[in-house]
């Protein structure tokens, strides 16, 4: 099969999985279940309640990723320019990756959602899980260590990478104090959750000492992103250098 023919299956293979990764998510809303949990879902919230995950929404940027992907191996001319510029890549690989890895670790000190198999609507929940948290980010981050061309990325950029999840952290701990009931995306959101981990054996001291807490954890968070960003255009600018 010559260069040619490879390049448009490979966009179609990537047109395919856009589309199934935008399915899934158009599933998880059409039909939409409630279902009363006390350790994870007290209240419902509502359907579009699903959009405030920064797993949805990273899983949204890499859905545009991967179209424009596919696009610019089919041809588009528009789409080429922009995956040889690299930075989207970069953004939607550095935010799944961080999502896969949060997940994994929410996981193993049992902070997530059990996966339940028993009935059709716990087994789509879990799959949705597994699908956004456990297969997309490993998917996408073989995609960036495979691809062959694009641009050196400079690191002086690196802080723009921290700019998305500051502004998404800061607006979750807003929106959960303003909220009635109170909303937290993700438990470090919740200054009660962050105190009792420092204070087991001391009652909630109020809003304030938690929140105080949370700025370390909010500026190492940050730095997380950041540095694993630093990793992603390590990888693509050794790539870039070897290629010239």
């Amino acid at each position: 099969m010559n260069g040619y023919n490879s390049k448009k299956l490979a966009g179609v293979f990537l047109l395919i999985v856009s589309t199934f990764a935008l399915l899934v998510i158009f599933h998880r809303i059409g039909c939409y279940f409630y279902e009363y949990d006390p350790e994870f879902a007290p209240y419902d919230y509502g359907r579009l309640n699903f959009f405030s995950y920064f797993t949805i929404q990273s899983n949204v940027f890499v859905i545009f990723y991967l179209a424009v992907k596919s696009f610019a191996l089919l041809g588009s001319k528009r789409c080429e320019k922009m995956i040889y510029n690299s930075a989207l890549g970069a953004f939607a690989t550095t935010y799944i990756i961080v999502t896969g890895v949060v997940f994994s670790g929410g996981v193993v000190i049992k902070l997530t959602p059990p996966f339940l198999w028993d009935t059709p609507v716990h087994s789509m929940s879990a799959f949705t899980q597994i699908f956004h948290h456990m297969i997309i980010p490993p998917f996408v981050l073989l995609l960036w260590l495979l691809q062959k061309d694009g641009k050196y990325l400079s690191y002086r950029k690196l802080p723009l990478f921290g700019i998305y999840p500051a502004v998404y952290s800061l607006f979750s701990v807003l929106r959960g104090k303003l909220s009635n009931p109170h909303f937290y995306a993700y438990p470090f959101y919740n200054p009660e959750f962050v105190y009792g981990i420092f204070h087991k054996d001391k009652a909630y001291g109020g809003e304030i000492s938690g929140y105080l807490l949370m700025i370390p954890l909010f500026f190492a968070g940050i730095g997380f992103f950041i540095g694993v960003a630093a990793l992603v255009l390590l990888v693509h600018n050794k790539r870039v250098e070897r290629k010239n």
